[in-house]
């Protein structure tokens, strides 16, 4: 127990839209702890040192153009220090709050613990700002293109950095931070660790639970390249945030984070260079998926290495170089900047998980069984902080079926079997199910068909014929295993593909089924008919 003083601000209505995050980083700096807001009450909650003047925060709040009705202290004794809820999560991502909602859904006391930002990656440094990034190049492309030459297109990245932190702190507040108030649970601003099996410390502050969730995410991994930390590299969150684009970039990884990453600093400019460990770019795709894309980034300007071996990176003065090896030849690549987007590592350390019986895997995520609980069964965890697929909708998937599971007992299985995947390059590729090589790992008997967009007339009438799609069916039941595509709208037509998988529709289903003409969906019906029928054959819509 500590002198601490349990503080409560009432702020005016009339000016309750004010800057979070700042108000949060100023309390923190001030020694608050256990900061929550209740935005139903228009309040903010913490705990202060007795010692520390309540002037100075009035002051700072002032300052940050919040207008206060009031500043009550409830106590000036030592505070109780236990607060229990019925559910905790640690994070504040789409897993937590996919939780969060379903425990409140459930009639629980909920609780979210978040050390930095609310909102997690998907929101703050990954999905939302990149895309918007994205697309504001594609169309800084699609005029210089249009242009033939004829005209220099000119951007300012300033305030397309703007725009994307205004769309960001948008969606972070309707998304993420009102719907505390709509659900009623808390926020509370701290580092979490646990100090027992069911209770965690927050600061000056022991909580205790029936259930906790860890969903605390992941972070880029930054590999032991000899000579990288004597250069000022880039990762995929510093990348968002760049005010100067590289004349030469050299990007360490070809996944997914990597490509798209890539395809964004070609639009505004950049010289590209990729180099990926594997044998292939978009390593989880169809090799003849990912020959196409690597086709195409090439005669967009890209340099590609792939079965590349960094040996070091050397930094000398304004002078910057690369030395790899690729397909048995030594090569040294100059640059000005390098962008490390290779994987990325679950957000474990100092959450206390000895204490707590959470046991984590020699890479550090959480070992869960297919319920989603750990070595602790109060204890569920979700999102990338397991290890599995890292996407937003799989996070947030799993968060609720964290909470079915531990509070409602549904003991349902997380099932991942017709996940899709979207890269968003120019042109997009995605991907749901089995690869080829996968179904025949497992031994299944399996027929594949590959489509080129010539075949597809609205790839005709776009002017956009360089891409293809490939299934994957098995042979007895005609069942659809697998889906890869490269065209424009890929991640549109994916959809389809992965409800068939889901509800095990074969591909003569889906070849005899309706599909909109002139559209790019019409492409998984040709794709189906191709394995029975030379499309190149059929008038228009012909079954």
């Amino acid at each position: 127990m500590k002198n601490l003083l349990s503080v409560t601000v009432i702020i005016s209505q009339t000016n309750y839209r004010y800057d979070t995050i700042s108000v949060v980083a100023m309390l923190l700096e001030s020694g608050a702890t256990s900061i929550m807001q209740d935005e139903s009450k228009h309040n903010i909650r913490f705990l202060l040192p007795i010692d520390k003047p309540l002037s100075e925060i009035e002051a700072a709040l002032g300052r940050l153009h919040v207008e206060t009705i009031s500043i009550e202290i409830d106590n000036s004794a030592p505070v109780d220090e236990s607060n229990d809820y019925d559910f905790i999560a640690i994070g504040s991502g789409s897993a937590s709050f996919a939780a969060a909602i379903r425990a409140r859904e459930a009639g629980l006391s909920v609780a979210i613990i978040e050390k930095d930002v609310v909102g997690g990656t998907c929101v703050n440094v990954g999905c939302i700002p990149s895309k918007a990034l994205l697309r504001a190049s594609e169309q800084i492309q699609e005029k210089r293109l249009s242009s033939n030459g004829a005209f220099r297109v000119q951007f300012e990245i300033n305030q397309m950095i703007k725009n994307k932190d205004e769309l960001v702190n948008s969606l972070r507040r309707s998304k993420y931070l009102d719907l505390a108030k709509d659900y009623g649970f808390d926020i509370i601003y701290g580092h979490a660790s646990f100090v027992a099996k069911d209770k965690i410390e927050v600061g000056d502050r022991v909580l205790g639970a029936k259930y906790f969730l860890i969903a605390t995410g992941a972070s880029p991994y930054i590999p032991p390249i000899p000579g990288l930390f004597s250069t000022s590299y880039l990762t995929s969150t510093t990348a968002l945030n760049t005010k100067s684009i590289p004349n030469r970039l050299c990007i360490v990884g070809a996944g997914s984070i990597g490509l798209e990453l890539g395809q964004l600093f070609m639009n505004l400019g950049s010289q590209v260079t990729f180099i990926e460990a594997g044998e292939q770019i978009a390593p989880q795709e169809e090799a003849e998926i990912s020959a196409i894309l690597k086709d195409t980034l090439i005669s967009q300007g890209a340099t590609i290495y792939t079965s590349a071996q960094i040996t070091r990176v050397n930094a000398k003065g304004s002078s910057r170089s690369i030395e790899l090896t690729s397909q048995m030849d030594k090569v040294t690549i100059a640059f000005d900047k390098i962008l490390i987007a290779t994987t990325r590592k679950p957000n474990t350390n100092r959450l206390g998980l000895e204490k707590a019986g959470v046991e984590v895997t020699k890479d550090g995520a959480i070992v869960v069984n297919h319920l989603l609980q750990t070595t602790n069964p109060q204890i569920y965890s979700a999102g990338d902080v397991i290890g599995g697929p890292q996407f937003v909708y799989v996070a947030a998937y799993e968060g609720a079926l964290a909470v079915d599971n531990c509070v409602l007992a549904s003991n349902r299985s997380l099932d991942l079997t017709a996940l899709p995947r979207v890269t968003f390059t120019n042109p997009p590729i995605s991907g749901v199910g089995l690869r080829e090589s996968e179904a025949k790992i497992l031994g299944l008997d399996t027929i594949t068909t590959i489509l080129p967009l010539d075949q597809i007339p609205r790839s005709l009438v776009n002017g956009q014929t360089h891409g293809a799609i490939k299934l994957v069916a098995d042979k007895s039941t005609r069942k659809l295993l697998g889906a890869n595509i490269i065209s424009e709208g890929a991640g549109d037509v994916i959809q389809a593909a992965s409800l068939a998988i889901k509800y095990n529709i074969s591909i003569d289903d889906l070849a005899s089924s309706f599909h909109p003409y002139l559209t790019m969906a019409e492409s998984l019906k040709l794709a189906c008919q191709s394995f029975t029928k030379d499309v190149t054959k059929l008038s228009c819509c012909a079954s």
